[in-house]
Formats: structure tokens, C-alpha cells, sequence
């Protein structure tokens, strides 16, 4: 087996390699040389005969925290604290006034306050203020006309656009008995009327009425239309309540008992007012009285 041992040639400097005995031959070169003159390699070559560069390993450096990266992280959380503190204050701050401001509302719509949200700018017409007067005795508030008012029966008139009110309770004919109130509006405003219908089986021809109510008679003589069919007779009034009528519509609507005397031409007929008939005029009532207030808008 050949032996290699890796030499430099001393003539050249080049690696040679030794053969079997003690003679080699430089690759290089080609000098005959004996292996005693060879020297050993103290330091290992490079293909070119080089020693290889020893190569000194990289020194690490410890590295040092940079005092003036740490100022800036620590304002970065003291401005980060002070940002949520100021956020949690604002929002509490944004929910009192949300209470506030609910609690302004409900201060505005309570119970015969006018409704000033809207059209604040507008002042109150006389009418309105002398009705409001009359009706003191007739309460209502925000809750109360939104349930009347939703409750009540209504109809449109697709001709002239105005929408009548009515309690439910109330006749929708003429040949019916009753004493009831409804609410006319139209574009232009809004009125309350009250009827009158008197059905039987013989004539009065009736020419005014006395209400009683509360111990107080009220006069009334509106104008009556009549018809008739079937053997049965109706006489019946339509009419637009005025300012003087007002407080005796109020007395029939609260008193605890009231009745009607209806004078004819030649005869009179006294008809009591029943408890349905007094709580639909009071509904209606309300649902005027609300109106008035702009509970509506």
C-alpha cells in the first residue's frame, strides 16, 4: 500500500507527495529529491502552495441597552395611559348627557305641556290658547293620546284628503241613536264636531235641547235634518263645537250623571246619556285636547 505523505519541495516550495523508498519526484517543478530534504509542512497549503490564513473568530460584542431608546418607550406608555384616562372620561361624560338630554325630553312632554320641540318659532293661536283654557278639567299626556289616538277609528275621505275620528263606540249611521264627538282634520286644520241622533217611531221635529250635567243645564239649539224609512223616524244634528259650546261637552264627558230634554214641535222626550257615551266623549276629548299640545308630532 502507497504511503502519501503530503511535503514542500525545497527548491520550489510546492506540495509534493513521497513514493514508496526515499526518492520523489516534484510535481511542480520537476526536480529529483531525496525525502530528507523535504520539510514538512508546518502550516497547511493552499492549492498554490500558500499556507491557508488562519482565520481569528468574530468577536462578540456585548451590547448595551440605549438609554435614549428606553426615554422614548417609557413616554410612549405614560402618553398611551393618558389617552385611555381621557377616552373613559369622555365617554362618561357623553353618557350624562344622553340622561340629561332624555330626561329634558320628558320634562317637554309632560302631561298638558305643549309639544315645542318642533315649530318652536310658531306662536299658539288664540283659539287654541282659549280651548286649552276650557279643557283643563279633561287631563291627558304623551302615553294616553298615543293609545286613544291609536285606538280610535278613522277614516279617509280620498276626495278631499281630511280624516275623520271617531271613538269606536260611536254610530257609523244616521238611524241610530246617539250623543258622541268626533274630530275632523284636514290640511288646513282640524275642528271637533258634535252630533246628535234621535231615532223613533213618531215625529219630534226637534228645535233645541237642554243637557244637564253636573247640576248645570246647557242650552243648545243646533240645526236637525230628518229622514225616515222602514216605519221608523231620524232626526239628527252635525255640527262644529264653538268656543261657547266647549265647557258644556266637558260637563257631559265628567260629570258622574247626564241627560238630554229634546224639545219638539209640539212635544219633548227626556233621554238619559249612558256611561259609554260620557267615556267616548271624554276619549275624544282627549284625543282633541292632545292634538291641541301637538302630542301628535
Amino acid at each position: 500500500m502507497n504511503n502519501k505523505t503530503q511535503k514542500n519541495c525545497n527548491n520550489c516550495g510546492a506540495q509534493v507527495f513521497t513514493q514508496a523508498g526515499n526518492k520523489i519526484k516534484c510535481d511542480y517543478c520537476g526536480s529529483i529529491l531525496e525525502d530528507n530534504n523535504l520539510e514538512v509542512s508546518a502550516k497547511p497549503q493552499n492549492a498554490l502552495g500558500n499556507s491557508t490564513p488562519s482565520i481569528k473568530p468574530p468577536t462578540v460584542q456585548e451590547t448595551k441597552p440605549d438609554s435614549g431608546t428606553g426615554i422614548i418607550i417609557v413616554a410612549f406608555i405614560i402618553i398611551l395611559i393618558f389617552a385611555i384616562v381621557m377616552g373613559v372620561n369622555n365617554r362618561s361624560h357623553s353618557n350624562q348627557s344622553s340622561y340629561s338630554d332624555t330626561l329634558l325630553a320628558d320634562s317637554i312632554n309632560s302631561p298638558d305641556k305643549p309639544n315645542t320641540t318642533k315649530n318652536s318659532a310658531d306662536e299658539t293661536p288664540t283659539y287654541v290658547k282659549t280651548a286649552l283654557e276650557e279643557m283643563k278639567p279633561v287631563q291627558v299626556n304623551v302615553s294616553v293620546f298615543k293609545k286613544l289616538y291609536r285606538n280610535a277609528w278613522k277614516k279617509k275621505d280620498p276626495f278631499s284628503g281630511s280624516t275623520v275620528v271617531y271613538d269606536k263606540s260611536s254610530p257609523r249611521y244616521v238611524n241610530y241613536n246617539g250623543v258622541f264627538a268626533y274630530i275632523n282634520m284636514e290640511s288646513t286644520g282640524m275642528e271637533l264636531r258634535f252630533c246628535i241622533q234621535y231615532t223613533a217611531d213618531e215625529w219630534l221635529f226637534i228645535k233645541n235641547m237642554t243637557f244637564n250635567a253636573g247640576g248645570e243645564n246647557f242650552y243648545y239649539a243646533p240645526v236637525f235634518k230628518t229622514d225616515n224609512g222602514a216605519g221608523a223616524i231620524w232626526e239628527w244634528s252635525d255640527d262644529a263645537v264653538s268656543d261657547a259650546d266647549l265647557p258644556m261637552l266637558i260637563k257631559i264627558a265628567t260629570s258622574k250623571k247626564a241627560k238630554v230634554k229634546y224639545e219638539g214641535d209640539k212635544y219633548f222626550k227626556v233621554v238619559n246619556i249612558s256611561k259609554a257615551q260620557q267615556l267616548a266623549l271624554k276619549k275624544q276629548l282627549q284625543i282633541y285636547k292632545g292634538l291641541l299640545l301637538k302630542y301628535d308630532k
